[in-house]
């Protein structure tokens, strides 16, 4: 592939305006326009445009007759509420996945340093469990949390002489984000905590959460890690490319669109939302949110909502 020198200037917001109605595009307010591409990047809110464009006879980008700027402009705010809700019930499992693993394992194995023990792990992931257990070091020495001075101060562990100065599980998880958390679920060696032939404590605590195999489990977290980070940094989800979650499409009664699309996720939500008794109800909350932005409402299928989802039992309390 050959390369040439980036030589696109700089566009004033007004300027960026012009270019869209050479376009096709209709505005009802230019100045609300003009003052929402001062405070948001075209580059980031022409995603939003996309949708309603297509390609004319010659090869040129055009808009379809009727467009305005406000139909990209609902969906961008749509977007923004979605990622909104969803971060905050992601916020409250990411405890639950963090407490109950301690909670599981400190009982199993009776020792809160369980984390720093090689033989719960894995051999073929050393490097990466170790990669964690030195970035939560980092953090535990950084931080100045009472909780935390009041340990560096007192006390060391026995466990581990290359991380002497960690303390037990449950104090450096108050400072493991998601993502240390899926490392986590995700190097725990199985065969370590085998009760019996049918009976595995990890699967116990998969089960907990409402699926059948700690690998399943382990695999909602790590979805949930993408879209946390989607979430935190702002990035499009509505209709974006995610991973199915395995387990949940069976329980749809009205099949999704697109098995790896927001509807699939927001499934997975309601279900451990309900499985660990949340008080929220993800079905009527989006129900709700569509119903505020409604221009986004034909367009729901492009991030796997079926027909009349709504009336699929799944989404029953």
């Amino acid at each position: 592939m050959v390369h040439i020198p980036y030589a696109k200037s700089h566009r004033k917001p007004i300027d960026l305006i012009s270019d869209l109605e050479e376009k096709g595009l209709n505005f009802k307010d230019k100045a609300l326009a003009e003052h929402i591409l001062s405070f948001i990047s075209y580059y980031r809110f022409k995603i939003y445009l996309f949708q309603f464009m297509y390609q004319d006879e010659e090869g040129k980008k055009q808009f379809r007759d009727g467009i305005f700027f406000e139909n990209g402009l609902d969906i961008y705010r749509f977007d923004e509420s979605l990622r909104n809700y969803i971060f905050r019930i992601i916020s409250r499992l990411e405890i639950k996945f963090r407490s109950r693993l301690d909670h599981t394992i400190s009982e199993y194995t009776d020792d809160p340093f369980w984390y720093l023990d090689d033989k719960n792990f894995f051999n073929k992931k050393e490097k990466t469990i170790n990669l964690l257990r030195s970035k939560l070091s980092n953090s535990f020495t950084s931080c100045n949390e009472k909780y935390a001075t009041h340990y560096k101060e007192k006390y060391y562990n026995e466990k581990n002489d290359n991380y002497k100065s960690l303390p037990p599980f449950w104090i450096i998880g108050e400072l493991a984000t998601l993502g240390n958390i899926f490392v986590i679920y995700d190097c725990l060696d199985k065969r370590r905590f085998q009760i019996s032939e049918r009976e595995n404590i990890l699967n116990n605590l998969a089960k907990e959460f409402g699926v059948k195999k700690f690998e399943t489990l382990v695999g909602w977290i790590s979805g949930l890690r993408d879209v946390r980070n989607k979430c935190a940094h702002h990035n499009r989800l509505w209709n974006s490319n995610l991973r199915a979650p395995a387990e949940i499409i069976p329980h749809l009664s009205i099949p999704p669109t697109n098995n790896n699309r927001i509807y699939v996720f927001l499934a997975t939500l309601h279900h451990l939302s309900k499985i660990l008794k949340l008080g929220v109800n993800v079905g009527q909350d989006i129900h709700t949110l569509t119903h505020e932005f409604p221009r986004v409402i034909p367009l729901l299928h492009s991030a796997g909502f079926p027909e009349s989802w709504n009336t699929d039992p799944f989404w029953e309390l």
